[in-house]
């Protein structure tokens, strides 16, 4: 037993080393995944960031057809209110006809 004990502590003592290196090792590791997390969590905002501007570049769009829309179907809705508001006399007989269809002069 004290041949045991006697091979025990210096073994002990050089193990303390190599503990603290495999320790240090492993706390780098663990800071480099973090730091690239970090530089991943980075990317992932940039890409938000564009996101929202792209969305916002597509509310506007949204926003100038549909008010071109509106207008669009106001003009159209004046027009056939005009032409029900006029007499029924002043309505051509017979449509005008069509000039230039299927290749006609």
């Amino acid at each position: 037993m004290p041949d045991i004990m006697a091979l025990s502590i210096p073994l002990v003592a050089l193990c303390i080393p190599i503990v603290a290196i495999v320790a240090a090792h492993r706390r780098k590791v663990l800071e480099l995944q973090l730091l690239l997390r970090g530089q991943a969590d980075e990317k992932v905002m940039d890409e938000l960031r564009s996101l929202r501007r792209d969305l916002e570049g597509l509310r506007d769009t949204s926003t100038r057809y549909d008010v071109s829309f509106d207008q669009a179907l106001q003009r159209v809705e004046s027009r056939v209110a005009a032409l029900e508001r006029r007499p029924a006399s002043a309505a051509p007989a017979e449509p005008a006809p069509l000039r230039g269809s299927l290749g006609e002069p």
